[in-house]
């Protein structure tokens, strides 16, 4: 992929603020794609005005290296630009890894791949939106997390569908934005007036809907009689913070505090609101560079104590990291009960999104 820096400022600008002091290769599997330095590597890219195009995939975007960098240096603003420069005369490979994201893409918002809102009543003013993850990995517990919700307000609707994060971080904004578009429209002309939502990046992605936009860890925390129906704690469990939520002290919070409530002697370091690694699910890596996403949770395995639960409140987390098998668990699972499913691979993940359609219709009634 050719560059040309008066298309992509944002490469120049990273290269004359980063000091290459290696602070944000630490926590980043991009590291030994930087063993000279970020700087110097970008650098590098700009003198010679060419890059490799599968370059700028080989991240998740979780933003640790910006959130750790002392002069502000932001090295994931530099892989979104290139992404969406990718993404203009991607090459044939390209192309086919592509196609491959927006077909995901263009099936997680297919109406029949989810619901319009459904509201137990015909109508109301606030929603349950579990997120794709949640939807397609575990049916189930996105119906008993609708009903817990319905039982603290009986007008709680649910709607199923995609925030656009797939053809976001593939850098396809045009894509991502038409997803919320959509969403914004179908809500007004429904009345919602608040969502609520149980997927950190939809939380992130969501934000600028114009409806106010919470999320479950908050709704459920502010709720007493929740407390009421905890199931039995945890002896060794350690909390996995999602990178969506790293910056979000507040959003922490609250989560850490319904999973202390499980587990009160939960350990959040080193996944707590000062840093964590990145599971590895996100910013496409999967898709390009599998092999990357192997040693990624590899290396999250390794803070893990012997016979430790390891608690997510983000599916894609519990997914990329074993699942129920491996001793990772969602944290509404904890609350609600129940066994997690194994991780689903394939056409598994899109039956799971047409069981739970069924089952939401028919909850309905």
């Amino acid at each position: 992929m050719k560059l040309n820096e008066a298309a992509c400022p944002e490469l120049r600008v990273f290269a004359d603020k980063c000091v290459d002091c290696g602070m944000c290769l630490k926590g980043c599997i991009m590291s030994d794609q930087l063993e000279e330095g970020p700087g110097k590597v970008v650098s590098h890219f700009l003198k010679n005005g060419v890059i490799e195009d599968d370059w700028p995939f080989r991240c998740s975007l979780c933003g640790y290296c910006s959130s750790v960098c002392p002069v502000g240096a932001d090295l994931r603003s530099v892989m979104t630009a290139l992404r969406k420069k990718a993404c203009v005369k991607p090459s044939l490979k390209m192309k086919k890894l592509f196609f491959g994201v927006l077909v995901f893409q263009f099936m997680a918002a297919w109406k029949h791949m989810g619901t319009p809102p459904v509201f137990p009543k015909g109508k109301g003013n606030r929603l349950f939106f579990p997120g794709c993850a949640l939807a397609s990995s575990d049916p189930e517990l996105v119906l008993m997390t609708w009903r817990e919700l319905r039982s603290l307000d009986s007008d709680m609707g649910v709607m199923v569908g995609c925030c656009g994060t797939p053809a976001a971080s593939l850098g396809r904004d045009d894509v991502a934005g038409r997803i919320r578009d959509g969403l914004a429209k179908t809500l007004r002309s429904c009345g919602v007036e608040e969502i609520v939502v149980a997927c950190p990046n939809c939380l992130k992605a969501l934000s600028s809907l114009p409806v106010k936009v919470s999320s479950i860890w908050g709704y459920l925390g502010g709720n007493a009689s929740l407390s009421g129906s905890l199931h039995a704690e945890l002896e060794e469990a350690m909390f996995h913070s999602p990178c969506p939520l790293r910056d979000d002290e507040r959003e922490l919070t609250e989560v850490e505090r319904l999973a202390e409530a499980v587990c009160p002697s939960i350990r959040t370091d080193p996944y707590g609101s000062e840093g964590g690694l990145c599971c590895g699910a996100g910013g496409m890596v999967p898709i390009v560079h599998p092999e990357v996403l192997s040693s990624w949770s590899e290396r999250i395995s390794r803070y893990r104590r012997n016979g430790e639960t390891v608690v997510c409140c983000c599916q894609s987390c519990v997914d990329s990291l074993g699942g129920g098998s491996s001793g990772v668990v969602h944290l509404l699972r904890l609350l609600l009960g129940g066994a997690s499913p194994p991780p689903p691979t394939g056409l598994a993940r899109w039956a799971n999104r047409r069981k739970l359609r069924r089952a939401i219709f028919d909850d309905a009634k």
